[in-house]
């Protein structure tokens, strides 16, 4: 009996060992679960907020792509619009001066035709004056007499004048 005792003890104790590796095994398997289940929901949260954060990054890029092209488009027509006023006033200066050498021309020619009209009754020089028979150069009397000149320069020849260079002697 004793003997049965102990053998009965032994099983019992197989079994409680084995129920307690039982218990153990279901407590290290819900244990690693929930550590399993904490990680994924860590790494859901972590990818969520990563997730965002690009999001956040490519809208923010988006902003300022469609800014600066915002800005690009207004610099853009401000320059287009620079550029047409630029060639409308080269044109404009174009015409003006073009308007002002036809002006120029006209008047040249009207007085031309003016000057050639009073020519015609402009009276001739006298053509009994010497060295002018028939109104053209034949000879002069003698070497010392000059022809009339034909115009006369109001200002007279002014010589330039020139400083004279003073030297020191050499002692």
């Amino acid at each position: 009996m004793l003997q049965r005792k102990k053998q009965l003890k032994i099983a019992e104790e197989k079994k409680m060992k084995v129920e307690k590796a039982k218990v153990i095994e279901v407590k290290v398997n819900m244990w690693i679960e929930e550590r399993t289940a904490k990680e994924q929901e860590s790494r859901k949260a972590n990818w969520r907020l990563e997730k965002t954060k690009k999001q956040l990054e490519a809208e923010e890029k988006r902003g300022v792509q469609e800014k600066a092209k915002e800005n690009y488009g207004e610099w853009r027509s401000k320059k287009k619009a620079a550029k047409e006023m630029k060639e409308k006033k080269e044109k404009e200066e174009q015409r003006a001066e073009e308007e002002a050498e036809r002006r120029r021309k006209e008047e040249a020619e009207d007085a031309y035709l003016k000057w050639k009209e009073e020519a015609k009754t402009r009276p001739f020089p006298l053509a009994t004056q010497f060295g002018f028979p028939q109104g053209s150069v034949k000879g002069y009397h003698d070497k010392a007499s000059y022809a009339i000149p034909s115009y006369y320069n109001p200002v007279p020849w002014m010589p330039i004048h020139t400083p004279k260079y003073h030297t020191k002697p050499v002692a």
